[in-house]
């Protein structure tokens, strides 16, 4: 009997490659990727206000302002605005653009508002509550490199950068093959002489773990039968 690193060594020397294919985002989980998956813009691509509340130039409260017109509200999903006046603000919600030459976003909680007029309760520290442009990801940065297993959190990336469809290695085509007129099937109440087949569901259960659906096949003590069986698996399957 050799040990079980010598079989692992064994069994590892032999790996091949089974070649590509191509699966739908919902069928990937569990696969491995046969390529780089590269951002295909920034992330976030534009800056974001991460907070409910105001979006200002800073400069304007630099020279003395705290009192400012409100002018638009913005909300998340709206395109892009221009803050013309810096005398002026926008209200804007979280997950919204901020306005060009807006540069730090002002909370509710740090203002007042009243009658269209936003008046700032406290100072604001420049670039506040943004999460800028290319923060996270930049467009062409490599997010999960070819050869690692697809997570339910890789899905939700590869989602992010439009991949609706996965190129990934090719699973290999496997038989799980029982030979022996005493092994019997588990629904079958055993003779004294005969023992259920449970290795076969073991197996069975250890690579669909692995995304592999095996063919099962049992074969009576005949070498003629064991022969033909074999020849075909050889033939049509991988393993």
């Amino acid at each position: 009997m050799i040990s079980f690193d010598t079989a692992l060594e064994k069994v590892c020397s032999e790996l091949r490659d089974y070649g590509l294919e191509t699966v739908p985002i919902k069928d990937a989980v569990g696969r491995v990727l046969a390529e780089d998956i590269t951002a295909d813009r920034d992330f976030p691509p534009f800056d974001r206000a991460t907070k409910d509340g105001i979006a200002i130039n800073y400069r304007a409260f630099e020279n003395g302002r705290k009192a400012f017109e409100v002018v638009k509200v913005l909300a998340a999903g709206t395109p892009a605005s221009v803050l013309e006046d810096q005398e002026t603000c926008m209200e804007i919600m979280t997950g919204a653009v901020v306005p060009y030459d807006a540069d730090t976003v002002v909370m509710y909680e740090e203002l007042e508002i009243n009658n269209g007029i936003a008046t700032l309760k406290s100072a604001p520290k420049k670039g506040q509550n943004i999460h800028y442009r290319g923060s996270d990801t930049q467009k062409g940065q490599v997010l999960l490199p070819a050869n690692s297993r697809i997570t339910p959190a890789a899905i939700g990336i590869l989602a992010s950068v439009g991949k609706a469809e996965i190129k990934v290695k090719r699973l290999p085509r496997v038989a799980v093959i029982s030979t022996g007129n005493e092994l019997v099937e588990i629904d079958t109440i055993p003779d004294s002489h005969q023992i259920r087949r449970s290795n076969t569901y073991s197996l069975q259960a250890a690579l669909q773990q692995e995304g592999i659906e095996p063919m099962l096949l049992h074969l009576q003590d005949d070498k003629d039968i064991i022969r033909q069986k074999l020849a075909y698996v050889v033939d049509e399957l991988d393993v």
